[in-house]
């Protein structure tokens, strides 16, 4: 089967923002293990600047079916304005990398130190 032909009407999203992204592995690896574990979601990149966020962060509250964004450089810092809430971790560290949506709020994470300190 297809990437097109997976999705659907019921199909969730997830993705990448920051600027550049068309380079990323992401979305192969990402949507390779969506289909093999058979979870309805799809791995997509947006090509966003700092500046756009104010655009895009209500726009991605507001899609139902979206359930999170990975971010990248630019708008790691930039972005935690435009979210309801942040974790310990990314207001210590003062950059958002995971955003997810629950219960209609955005939640930024950091997992950069997590990631570092268990390499």
């Amino acid at each position: 089967m297809g990437e097109v032909e997976r999705i659907t009407g019921h199909t969730h999203m997830v993705c990448l923002i920051g600027s550049p992204v068309a380079h990323s592995g992401s979305p192969a690896t990402h949507n390779l293990s969506f289909e093999t574990l058979g979870i309805d979601t799809a791995y997509l990149v947006f090509d966003v600047q700092p500046e756009d966020l104010d655009h895009v962060m209500p726009a991605f509250k507001a899609m139902g079916g979206l359930d999170g964004c990975n971010v990248t450089m630019p708008c790691k810092t930039a972005i935690a304005q435009y979210l309801d809430e942040l974790s310990p971790a990314a207001k210590l560290i003062g950059a958002v990398n995971t955003v997810v949506v629950k219960d209609g709020k955005l939640i930024g994470n950091n997992t950069d130190g997590v990631g570092f300190v268990h390499n």
